[in-house]
């Protein structure tokens, strides 16, 4: 069988140039190893859903890289973002492995998922990436990680209010939330979310709707920023 690297190089391409990552041909060999790495891993530990290459590539990848095109300082900006509930690492990894700019921090409850993402970072020598277990609700209390991060961001976690409520001291005074979300997630969290946080200053819009390829799913960001600064 023909990898899917090799057989959707096209595509690949092309979303990766509309993310705005740098090195493309580097990311690819990157996450070429990543996949092994996680497949070899994943029948064992359970880590995350993957069931083709194609799939880990659209669902997982991609998925991961589309905050690049629709936020581009992303790409440049010298930024500390918190991956909430990182799971099986995305988005943290991937993005790691695009932007040597950022300093991302995974964070997740269950160890055997934060102990798989540190190898990770380790093995393929992702020095922008740093892994920590633990509950977001028990951190945000902790004075050490108060005002820590220009981002928090999650991807298939919890609901706005809820990551809201457990993240809101991780924040620095002009930090933001940028959430992936499907638009049936943002119909329904929107309002609730927007009335607990506008007490703390927070406003709330959402990007554009979008597709990933293949019809595998529709994706909008939900961004949070605190305007009472």
């Amino acid at each position: 069988m023909i990898p899917f690297e090799k057989k959707e190089e096209k595509l690949i391409y092309t979303i990766c140039k509309e993310c705005n990552v740098k090195n493309i041909e580097q990311f690819i060999a990157e996450i070429a190893k990543f996949y092994k790495i996680l497949t070899d891993v994943n029948s064992n530990l359970n880590l995350t859903r993957i069931r083709s290459e194609e799939d880990f590539w659209i669902k997982h990848i991609f998925d991961s890289l589309y905050i690049g095109k629709y936020f581009s300082e992303i790409s440049k900006d010298k930024l500390k973002i918190l991956d909430l509930g990182c799971g099986g690492g995305f988005p943290s990894i991937p993005l790691a492995i695009a932007f040597d700019n950022l300093e991302i921090v995974a964070l997740d409850s269950i160890k055997k998922k934060t102990d798989f993402v540190d190898s990770i970072a380790k093995k393929m020598k992702l020095n922008n990436l740093s892994v920590f277990a633990g509950r977001a609700r028990e951190l945000n209390r902790k004075k050490e990680w108060a005002g820590q991060f220009d981002i928090v961001t999650a991807r298939a976690v919890a609901e706005s209010k809820v990551i809201f409520r457990e993240t809101r001291n991780f924040l620095k005074e002009a930090g933001r939330y940028i959430l992936y979300k499907t638009p049936e997630q943002i119909s329904n969290e929107f309002a609730e979310t927007a009335k607990i946080s506008a007490k703390n200053g927070f406003e709330w819009s959402i990007k554009e709707e979008y597709s990933l390829p293949n019809n595998l799913g529709k994706r909008q960001f939900l961004m949070g920023e605190n305007n009472a600064m």
